[in-house]
């Protein structure tokens, strides 16, 4: 035991002389056993035997050539008149040049040939050849900026002279050699006739093995396991890889002290101009009794916001008012005094079409919804509440707005549509309710196919004013963006449906109130969606209320035609679609009590379940109708609470945290912060400030419409009957696609 060892394992005190007297002993120690170790590597060692005035041998690897000062060893010589460049520059002339046999203390003899004779040399040289070591090592945990993840190192094994390369695979490794061993045999003048590595296998192939035995050069490779075989690259290797971590972690210490420290300044600065008054608040520009609403710049129907409560305390759009008004501490200033008429060079330009017959408090926020996420233009097929003289103004005073009423012209128009003489969508012909809803959208989507045409438009979505799409996956919450991102050679772009999922049962505006969705099945992993059906379906016919394929965004293109509400297709070949993984739409439905009774009133079928068939498409639709024709009103709240409201609050948080249902927030928030910025209040103010003069005549040209469309049913009907007999061509089309109720449990093997 040392004396070192002796000390921390005892934890003694020790007086000075002490200590020198065991530092003393352990040196003799050392020299001892150093001499020791030395006489043993003599004894061993492969040396040269010479006579005694003969001075001693010297391999050096950047000697040109051997060199000997001892006429006496050579065996054979020729006289030659040449001169040798020595180490120090002086020029030394050689007398002979021949052949010396050496012989090894192993009795191995060594023959030495072209030997120069310099009688002047103080030593005998032997011009050793250069091994190399050379060794691939990884940078582990970064990159460099070329992408580089390995090095390489080659090694000289006399001189330590070590040369480094940067590589992206291990593959490139024996290019590097041979880029190595081409630049050190051109610039140094000598031969690579060894190289050692490693069994790492970047040496071993069949091209590096020629290249070897071509070049007459001998590969060492080490002994499995042995790192001590290759200490000489491996010990460069550790260093090399040392400083790099060092580096790096130097690097990353500095920009995490400088993300820590931006922040904490940015917001010290921002807090001292506010406390001085340097920094005003972007919505105290806007005053607050004088909002404009954003986009009318360019509108003559703009006007200011007190004209609006002027005209909403006699308007007979008062409940719209008081839905859609404006809060006086608005909470997202954001919208104020942005122009939704900006920049019109923005591209994609998105239009969507729409057939409804909803109020102005449902049209408006989920038109202006759909202005922030990019749509540009809107083409409304408008009746029933949606084309009242009041409603429609409001309508056609926004920019990018088209309202088309039903009117006899239109009807006429669509007599004479090529739809009425293809098969796709000939299985919806002459069928109430639904499926004549069905044939209205898909005619009307075939008019706004050239509407978006002559207006320059790139896209084109088909949707109810029901619906709100949710560009979920994109950079931003934008549908512009997320369309830009689709390759051009796609199509059609599909958007799964979520279905609304109401808790409460007295709903009055479901944009602002509504956060809960029940996913599409195509965003569900298999196992949860089969495993968890029943659960999700609560006693209801399907997993989704109503329809569960979603809908679709169609480029615009030559030969477009719709294909049903739900989809688009193309008259001379087969689409390329695809579907969004995480965007969607935003289906409300049923989401207030009132729903129930709107479709039993818009519809004449018989409140049996023979004759709903022909008049709705999905169950639920179907029980809907016919719990609205023949329950009380009270028995009525009941079955909706039952099938419709998700009062259950342990079943939500199950479902929730598997996945079946999630909250969606942004729609919310837009169309609230529209609202407080009194962006639909002031909307209906301006449109109806400046349409007081022409209503008169606006309610008359609409009652003329209606009488005309009144009168023309017959007609329309003995058209399309006409032109229904000539459908005799084959079914080369695709059919037009319903709505599809999601899988259930018997339609699918798991």
């Amino acid at each position: 035991m040392s004396f070192s060892t002796d000390i921390r394992r005892r934890k003694i005190q020790v007086t000075l002389s002490d200590l020198k007297r065991f530092i003393r002993i352990e040196n003799e120690i050392w020299t001892r056993t150093k001499n020791e170790l030395l006489a043993k590597q003599n004894a061993s060692a492969n040396m040269v035997i010479t006579p005694s005035k003969v001075t001693g041998w010297w391999l050096d690897t950047g000697a040109t050539c051997h060199v000997c000062s001892n006429r006496d060893l050579f065996s054979f010589y020729v006289a030659v008149k040449e001169n040798v460049s020595m180490a120090d520059r002086s020029i030394v002339p050689v007398l002979r040049t021949g052949t010396v046999v050496l012989t090894l203390s192993s009795w191995k003899t060594l023959i030495l040939k072209d030997m120069k004779y310099v009688s002047s040399i103080a030593k005998n040289l032997v011009s050793g050849s250069l091994l190399c070591d050379a060794d691939t090592y990884d940078f582990k945990s970064f990159v460099t900026r070329g992408g580089m993840k390995y090095f390489i190192t080659f090694i000289d094994d006399h001189s330590r002279l070590c040369n480094v390369y940067l590589l992206k695979s291990k593959d490139k490794s024996f290019n590097k050699f041979v880029e190595f061993r081409t630049r050190v045999e051109k610039q140094l003048g000598l031969q690579v006739k060894r190289f050692r590595s490693d069994r790492g296998g970047e040496y071993l192939s069949k091209e590096s093995e020629a290249y070897f035995k071509e070049h007459g050069i001998i590969a060492e490779i080490t002994a499995p396991y042995s790192l001590q075989s290759n200490g000489i690259v491996e010990r460069k290797n550790h260093t090399l890889t040392k400083m790099a971590s060092s580096s790096s972690q130097l690097f990353s210490s500095r920009l995490l002290l400088l993300l820590t420290i931006l922040p904490l300044t940015l917001a010290l600065f921002a807090f001292i101009l506010q406390w001085r008054g340097g920094l005003d608040d972007p919505a105290s520009r806007w005053p607050v009794d004088n909002q404009k609403f954003p986009g009318m710049d360019n509108s003559p129907l703009g006007s200011s916001l007190s004209t609006a409560h002027a005209i909403s305390s006699s308007s007979s759009s008062s409940d719209c008012l008081q839905i859609l008004g404006r809060s006086a501490s608005p909470s997202f200033p954001y919208y104020r005094g942005w122009n939704f008429d900006l920049e019109k060079n923005l591209r994609p330009k998105i239009c969507i079409t729409s057939s409804t017959s909803a109020s102005l408090e449902q049209i408006l926020p989920w038109m202006f919804y759909h202005k922030v996420l990019g749509v540009t233009n809107f083409f409304l097929f408008v009746e029933g509440k949606a084309a009242k003289p009041d409603v429609s103004a409001v309508l056609e005073s926004i920019p990018g707005v088209k309202v088309i009423y039903r009117t006899r012209e239109l009807e006429d128009k669509q007599a004479k549509s090529r739809i009425w003489n293809e098969t796709w969508l000939a299985g919806f012909f002459y069928k109430p309710c639904n499926y004549e809803l069905f044939v209205k959208q898909s005619l009307n989507m075939e008019m706004a196919i050239v509407m978006a045409r002559n207006a320059g438009m790139d896209w084109i979505i088909h949707l109810d004013t029901d619906e709100l799409m949710h560009p979920a996956g994109a950079p931003e919450y934008s549908l512009r963006r997320l369309l830009a991102d689709v390759p051009s050679n796609v199509d059609m772009v599909i958007f799964p449906n979520y279905e609304s999922s109401i808790e409460r049962d007295d709903v009055k505006d479901p944009f602002s109130e509504v956060s809960m969705f029940k996913k599409n099945y195509d965003h569900l992993p298999k196992e949860t969606y089969f495993g968890l059906y029943k659960e999700s379906t609560r006693g209801n016919p399907n997993y989704f209320l109503t329809y569960g394929n979603g809908k679709s965004a169609a480029r615009i293109q030559d030969h477009l035609r719709p294909n049903g509400a739900h989809r688009w297709h193309n008259y001379m070949k087969t689409p390329n679609e695809i579907k969004l993984e995480e965007a969607a739409v935003l289906h409300y439905t049923y989401t207030k009590f009132s729903d129930l009774t709107s479709r039993r009133d818009r519809c004449g079928c018989k409140p049996t379940k023979e004759d709903v068939k022909r008049c709705f498409m999905l169950d639920f639709d179907r029980d809907a109708f016919i719990i609205a024709s023949t329950a009380t009103e009270e028995e009525m709240l009941r079955w909706f609470r039952e099938h419709v409201v998700w009062t259950d609050k342990q079943l939500n948080l199950k479902l929730l945290r598997k996945g079946i249902l999630t909250r969606i927030y942004a729609p919310m928030a837009i169309i609230q912060g529209l609202r407080e910025a009194g962006t639909f209040s002031s909307a209906i103010a301006s449109a109806h400030l400046h349409s007081k003069k022409s209503l008169p005549s606006m309610e008359e040209k609409k009652s003329s419409d209606t009488a005309g469309s009144a009168n023309t049913k017959e007609d329309s009907t003995v058209s399309h009957a006409i032109n229904r007999k000539i459908l005799e061509f084959s079914d080369i089309f695709e059919k037009a696609v319903p709505p599809i109720s999601p899988p259930g449990l018997d339609s699918v093997h798991l």
